[in-house]
């Protein structure tokens, strides 16, 4: 079994059940399932990152739209946009 973790906590687990045969696993099979482990965690943490920034621009667009005043956009020269 190989962890799956995100910001050092583990949040799952992912492994491999051969189970009509006996195996000895080598360092290059463990080292292959932990490639694979930090790839899901990572694309995990990715998705979820994704939603909250979804998420973020959603209220943010919501604020935009329903604000009852004027709202003005510069650029970081001042310059009206």
């Amino acid at each position: 079994m190989i962890p799956l973790v995100i910001k050092k906590k583990a949040w799952g687990y992912i492994g491999i059940d051969i189970v009509d045969k006996y195996r000895i696993w080598d360092m290059e099979d463990y080292q292959w399932l932990s490639s694979i482990a930090n790839i899901i965690s990572i694309i995990t943490k990715m998705a979820r990152i994704n939603e909250a920034l979804e998420q973020g621009q959603k209220l943010l667009r919501n604020i935009y739209t329903n604000i009852p005043a004027g709202i003005e956009l510069y650029d970081k020269e001042w310059l009206f946009d």
